[in-house]
């Protein structure tokens, strides 16, 4: 044979030796090895820090003639993507989420979820309970019922809710939380909390349900109520009894609640403001409806807002610009 092949052939040997042979005895990689240190486990009051997945999956909640008046998809947050997520802190600054309740869930991912509904309390519920309303018969109400009132008032809030998880790494590390988080309906991040806010508490701008319009349209833009807006929801609501009612029933009905939510006797803030309700007459069709729903809000005169009036109390009316 050949010397120079022979010679060539021993060069393969030993180099494929050099390579098998650390492989077999295992790679040494010089460094020193560290844990990594995982987030705490979500407890009730903390604040989720990045809009989870889960909030891309959940529908936008809101009453049925709110949503047949806006008629518009609303967009989802682009949600965390590390291997960590979801992370919660404290609720100051800006947040995508608060936490109402934690549950133990065990399993897969479908499980858990199955295992969250099951044992934990309404996530949506206790997410329309956490804003200062109260369940009525089906329905979501103010604490303070007024008067036998010819409409019944249903309220709603620009919320989103969701059972949240830990991620995949957090899950094979032993983590077994599940946790009912309530963030905005419209918004990835706000600031404030929801806690209270038909309760003498401050309803962030990014949960009210505003629009670009100062009537009642299909082609609503529903809008957060930080952008600037001509109009705002103060409750949608349906009339048991169409026999004897007017129009001026409902507006007089309409302009109590507005009061109620705004906290101060004059709605209208002297002639800044309008309350309005849609539909603006009731003819003898609307009272051969099986179901008569009615619309209260805010409409502003002449300027803008950019602020929700849910709460205003005495503080000035937040006109935009």
């Amino acid at each position: 044979m050949d010397r120079r092949l022979v010679g060539a052939l021993l060069v393969v040997v030993v180099a494929a030796a050099a390579i098998v042979t650390p492989a077999r005895e295992g790679l040494r990689i010089p460094g020193i090895g560290t844990a990594i240190e995982l987030p705490a486990d979500p407890r009730v009051g903390d604040c989720l820090l990045e809009p989870p997945p889960e909030f891309s999956r959940s529908s936008f909640q809101n009453v049925p003639a709110y949503a047949n008046i806006t008629g518009t998809p609303v967009e989802t947050a682009n949600s965390a993507t590390s291997t960590l997520a979801p992370s919660f802190g404290p609720c100051a600054g800006r947040v995508a989420g608060e936490v109402l309740d934690v549950v133990t869930a065990t399993g897969d991912e479908h499980a858990r979820r199955l295992m969250a509904v099951a044992t934990g309390p309404d996530c949506r519920k206790l997410a329309m309970l956490h804003t200062g309303l109260v369940a009525v018969d089906g329905h979501y109400a103010l604490t303070d019922q007024p008067d036998p009132d010819p409409v019944t008032w249903t309220f709603s809030v620009n919320l989103r809710q969701a059972w949240v998880l830990p991620s995949a790494l957090l899950q094979s590390a032993g983590r077994t939380w599940a946790a009912c988080v309530v963030g905005s309906g419209l918004s990835p991040y706000y600031r404030g909390s929801l806690a209270g806010a038909y309760s003498g508490g401050n309803l962030p701008d990014d949960f009210g349900a505003c629009w670009d319009s100062r009537e009642v349209t299909g082609g609503i833009r529903p809008l957060d109520c930080h952008q600037p807006h001509l109009a705002e929801l103060i409750s949608t609501g349906t009339v048991p009894d169409r026999t004897d009612i007017t129009a001026a029933d409902l507006h007089r009905s309409c302009e109590r609640l507005a009061a109620r939510v705004m906290g101060r006797n004059d709605p209208t803030g002297g002639v800044g403001l309008a309350v309005k309700v849609f539909p603006e007459t009731v003819d003898e069709q609307l009272r051969l409806n099986p179901r008569l729903d009615i619309v209260c809000y805010i409409a502003a005169v002449e300027r803008s807002l950019d602020g929700t009036i849910v709460d205003l109390r005495d503080r000035p009316i937040p006109y935009s610009g």
